[in-house]
Parts: structure tokens; C-alpha cells; sequence
């Protein structure tokens, strides 16, 4: 858990609604409440074709307690089994860039390298390691910095660290073979 920011994130989040939902219900059941981050969080609920961003304000073991229907999307009736995922979303984003506060980005540097690589004491700038998603992130790019061929919807993605200056640090998606 990261101490200074409100929203907790967590890397490759993903379990399935337990049981049918309609669109109203502030509490359910997921099949491993144990993979979701610290409250409060923001978890994307899909079939495949359709999503919902809800704010999840409590878990107990499989149980959850959220609001429903955040950042534009409305609450919907859900079926046993659809996916559940803490994704990047435009919300957490605008949260986090937000913030008018110093940051210890040692304290947010992954301990997990299989899992991302920002970096490192000896080699201070790596890859960060995800999955593209319809819409999740968008990127001014739309082919890979390596091979030239387009960003499509399931690659495997790095953003590779180009720059780092005061005002950011600048990142290309390339392909994950690449």
C-alpha cells in the first residue's frame, strides 16, 4: 500500500463475480477477495463488451461493499462468472496527477521484478510491463517504438522510459517481444 495517495492499485488483478448482481447492489461476492489491493480501489467489472468502474469501499474475505457506476459508466446487472479487474482507469489517473503533494517514489517502486521494472539503484530507468486493453490506456503512439507494426487490443506492451525530467517521465509502448 502506497501511504500518500488515496487509491490503492494493485498489478494483474483479476477474479469473477460469484453470483448475479443487479444493477443496483452495493455488496457481492467475487470468488477471491484475497487478490484485490487495500480500500479504496477502483475495479472494472466486464463481459467482454461491457464495463462498469466501481469504487470498492470495504472487502471482507469474498464480500465487497462499493459505489457504483464511477467515472461516466452506469451501474449494470452483472452474471456470475463475468470478469472483475483493477485497471488503469482515467479516474485514478486524474486522482493521482492531481495530488499537490511530494511524492517518495521510493516508496511505490515495485519489489517484484517479474512483475514491472521501473528501475533499479544500478540501472535506474526499465521497462514497465502490461497488457493493452480496449480503451484502458490510450497512447499517443499507436505502433510500436521497435518494430513499426500497429498497438492492437491484447498485445502484451513496455512502456519504455525514454526521459525523466522534473515535469515527468516520458514513455513509449513498444511490443512485448519486441
Amino acid at each position: 500500500m502506497v501511504d500518500n495517495v488515496r487509491l490503492q492499485v494493485s498489478n494483474e488483478v483479476e477474479t469473477e463475480l460469484a453470483e448475479d448482481i443487479n444493477d443496483t447492489e452495493t455488496t457481492f461476492d467475487v470468488d477471491d477477495g484475497s487478490v484485490l489491493p487495500d480500500t479504496p480501489h477502483r475495479l472494472t467489472i466486464t463481459d467482454g463488451d461491457n464495463n462498469e468502474i466501481i469504487e470498492v469501499t470495504d472487502v471482507s474475505t469474498n464480500t465487497i461493499t462499493c459505489e457504483r457506476g464511477k467515472e461516466d459508466t452506469s451501474g449494470q446487472s452483472w452474471s456470475a462468472g463475468d470478469l472483475v479487474e483493477n485497471r488503469w482507469t482515467a479516474g485514478t489517473y486524474e486522482e493521482l496527477a492531481g495530488q499537490d503533494q511530494d511524492v517518495d517514489f521510493d516508496s511505490i517502486m515495485p519489489t517484484n521484478s517479474d512483475v514491472s521494472n521501473i528501475g533499479t539503484e544500478a540501472e535506474p530507468f526499465g521497462d514497465i510491463w502490461g497488457t493493452v486493453h480496449y480503451e484502458d490506456i490510450v497512447f499517443a503512439e499507436k505502433t510500436c517504438e521497435v518494430c513499426g507494426e500497429p498497438l492492437e487490443k491484447g498485445d502484451g506492451v513496455n512502456l519504455m522510459v525514454v526521459d525523466a525530467k522534473d515535469d515527468g517521465t516520458y514513455m513509449r509502448p513498444k511490443h512485448e517481444g519486441c
